[in-house]
């Protein structure tokens, strides 16, 4: 009993070391992102009933970002995101909410925490995260694969300019 009880506290003790240095790294990762412009590729492929897959690029400064991929472009300034499906010729504009991960649509929740509470656990390579897995709050798992980071890049405007589109474009304004 008295070895049973020595394992698992070592087990814990390991865990908790193990958590606390993934913790140093993730801070360690966004404050290396504090003020700057981030572009990486992703993918990612979710575990349930229905599987759902995708790829694409995305552009990161704050909770501003650019998203191209799956058909789609995704602009937000932080308080808005204009979707844009170009194959549709339709766009989208919501108002964003901080308390949602909005995951599908913000990387941004990809790579911490939500304000919903989303976890996310991060896996490194180097000084950047490779991996992330999150558990949404329906018991959906979402795994996500990142390369190509770049740092500084001179970032985009994050706001999409409408009438730069066709006339004919169909737009739904949400907000």
């Amino acid at each position: 009993m008295k070895r049973i009880v020595c394992t698992i506290s070592v087990l814990l003790c390991l865990a908790a070391f193990f958590a606390a240095g993934q913790d140093v790294r993730t801070r360690a990762f966004w404050d290396k992102l504090a003020g700057n412009c981030v572009s990486l590729s992703y993918s990612f492929q979710t575990r349930a009933a229905v599987p759902v897959s995708g790829e694409g690029t995305a552009v990161i400064r704050g909770d501003c970002y650019y998203v191209n991929g799956n058909g789609m472009e995704i602009w937000c300034d932080g308080q808005t995101r204009w979707i844009v499906d170009r194959a549709a010729g339709e766009v989208v504009i919501e108002a964003v909410d901080a308390s949602s991960s909005d995951w599908l649509t913000n990387p941004v929740a990809w790579l911490k925490q939500s304000g919903d509470g989303t976890p996310v656990r991060l896996q490194f390579r180097g000084d950047y995260p490779c991996s992330a897995m999150l558990s949404l709050p329906d018991g959906t798992k979402a795994d996500f694969s990142f390369s190509d980071w770049k740092i500084n890049q001179t970032a985009p405007s994050f706001v999409l300019e409408l009438q730069a589109l066709p006339t004919s474009y169909i737009v739904t304004d949400l907000r």
